[in-house]
């Protein structure tokens, strides 16, 4: 059966020159639609047997006689898709400054701390969690710099909170500032945008317990220019790092970003003369390694000259095996411990 192609100036909507206004009685399999609209050009494919729940951009379901019929995005032309915001799915986990996840301050006195288990699916495996301590509308904050002058920006994210509470996502500085309310007990997505003023000034992004001791969990916060935002990207200098020492012979479990990872890890108390080892066991599975590099600083004249290097690997227990050697008959166990310092990549 030959394919038809279809026209369309608006994503969706229902009204006139909408892709989810054509009758789904009249798609068939791997038809074609080009969506010419503001936020850019968009190429739609139609799966017949999809079934999926509507997201778009990325999946569009005709309004009248759907059935199974998904328009799904195939390509997208003239947006920029860039994440302006640091570290939206607070994958960065560290809190160095009063609980404040990297990138992002403090507004009003809040407790956070990263969630690991009221997360949203398809990036990552962190959210934040915020506890309003007393006073309405507390979270964290941040600001989006290097704004276009009366540009329209989209806003899409995720997030829940515990019955009977509100999260509230808003935004100040801008001409027309976005503000939402989300209620749901389980991890939602939303969108919003916000449109600035004719300097481009910059526009601080707010996500809050509205009321005093509210709960609320945000997730895979993405801000793009443009009328619709992508599913979640993170920012282009996100590296999502951790530092973390390690000592004696019994480490703790040891959690990663997606993109990067570096740990400094500190020998054994009382290494063994010439060879030794640590594992160190990830606390999420990886499918691979990507590079592994290490030095080995001995810190005592009795100490010998030392190599290290991954001597084994399990995915099974999510651990590789760094093992470290003196290569000139050197002591490891002199007066002072020889340190370990290590870079690790790892993939999904």
């Amino acid at each position: 059966m030959a394919s038809n192609a279809y026209w369309a100036n608006v994503l969706t909507g229902g009204g006139a020159g909408a892709l989810d206004a054509i009758d789904g009685a009249a798609l068939a399999d791997l038809d074609t639609a080009f969506v010419v609209a503001l936020a850019g050009n968009f190429v739609y494919s139609l799966d017949d047997d999809s079934a999926a729940a509507e997201m778009s951009p990325n999946v569009i379901s005709p309004d009248a006689n759907a059935g199974t019929k998904r328009w799904v995005l195939v390509n997208v032309v003239n947006q920029q898709f860039n994440n302006l915001l640091k570290n939206g799915s607070f994958e960065d986990s560290a809190l160095p400054v009063a609980n404040t996840p990297s990138g992002w301050t403090l507004e009003g006195t809040p407790t956070v701390a990263v969630e690991t288990s009221n997360i949203a699916v398809g990036y990552g495996t962190r959210s934040a969690k915020i506890t309003g301590t007393g006073a309405a509308n507390e979270g964290l904050n941040q600001t989006i710099t290097g704004l276009k002058a009366s540009t329209k920006y989209s806003i899409r994210w995720y997030s829940m909170v515990t019955a009977g509470d509100t999260a509230r996502l808003l935004t100040t500085g801008a001409t027309t500032n976005a503000d939402t309310d989300v209620t749901a007990t389980s991890m939602t997505q939303s969108v919003a945008t916000f449109v600035t003023d004719a300097s481009g000034t910059d526009v601080v992004l707010k996500v809050v317990a509205k009321v005093a001791t509210d709960i609320a969990y945000f997730d895979n916060i993405i801000v793009a220019e443009g009328n619709i935002a992508p599913s979640y990207v993170p920012h282009p200098n996100d590296q999502h790092l951790k530092a973390i020492d390690y000592q004696d012979s019994a480490p703790a479990n040891l959690d990663y970003g997606l993109l990067r990872m570096e740990c400094g890890i500190t020998s054994k108390a009382a290494p063994a003369a010439v060879v030794d080892s640590v594992t160190v066991t990830f606390g999420t599975a990886f499918s691979k390694i990507l590079c592994v590099e290490a030095t080995v600083t001995n810190t005592n004249a009795n100490d010998g000259v030392s190599r290290i290097n991954v001597s084994g690997y399990s995915m099974a227990t999510n651990s590789i095996i760094l093992r470290y050697e003196t290569i000139d008959g050197g002591n490891l166990n002199g007066d002072a411990d020889p340190v370990m310092v290590s870079w690790i990549a790892i993939g999904i």
